[in-house]
């Protein structure tokens, strides 16, 4: 586990390296969004996690949904739920009863 001082030298390395992707005009790749979300969810930062998830041609609902409901935001979740069903990312067969 990092310390303090490591969590801040991933921090400015991620936001160097995201800032230099967004000044090429591209989204972070996997890698560094996986980076930048491990950081968004050890601060507890639901909206900058969400944000991340929310890049690319797909949203990764699911996690989304997830992270929303553990913040206690229900209605931002179901919200992101109709959006996953009008995108045809759900749908009754893959839901568990």
């Amino acid at each position: 586990m990092l310390g303090n001082e490591g969590l801040n030298v991933c921090r400015r390395a991620a936001a160097k390296a995201e800032a230099a992707a967004e000044t090429e005009g591209r989204s972070p790749d996997f890698e560094l969004k996986q980076m930048l979300l491990e950081l968004a969810d050890h601060d507890v930062d639901v909206d900058r996690a969400v944000q991340l998830l929310s890049l690319g041609e797909h949203a990764e609902y699911g996690a989304i949904v997830e992270r929303l409901l553990a913040a206690g935001r229900r209605r931002e979740a179901m919200a992101y739920l109709d959006r996953a069903v009008d995108e045809g990312c759900v749908s009754m067969s893959n839901l568990d009863y």
